[in-house]
């Protein structure tokens, strides 16, 4: 493929990924990503901020990496399991992860 075919390619793949990530939080009634996607901000680094208590400012590269993964991965349906494999940590950690997440978004509650 052309270096020009990927990267309409590479752009395509990331705004299906965008818009499946804005129906997320549009079905599941995620208020905070809705707002956040509302006001252009960065929804990975949001969703680290609330998970981990802080502000936007204060999110490290690897907090924001893993609300990432919570984010992408319960769309799809990640266990805790699955999200510990692929971040490379403790299952108990994974848990927290997407028991806090659920807790704060009140998605589907």
């Amino acid at each position: 493929m052309h270096k020009r075919g990927m990267m309409k390619f590479s752009a395509g793949v990331m705004a299906f990924v965008v818009g499946v990530a804005f129906a997320h939080a549009a079905f599941s009634g995620d208020k905070a990503m809705l707002e956040a996607f509302r006001n252009g901000e960065d929804i990975h680094r949001d969703t680290a901020a609330r998970v981990f208590g802080i502000a936007p400012e204060q999110v490290t590269p690897e907090q924001r990496s893993k609300c990432k993964m919570v984010n992408f991965g319960i769309i799809y349906g990640i266990s805790a399991f699955g999200l510990s494999q692929r971040l490379k940590i403790p299952r108990a950690e994974a848990a927290r992860l997407i028991e806090t997440y659920f807790r704060l978004s009140g998605a589907f509650g």
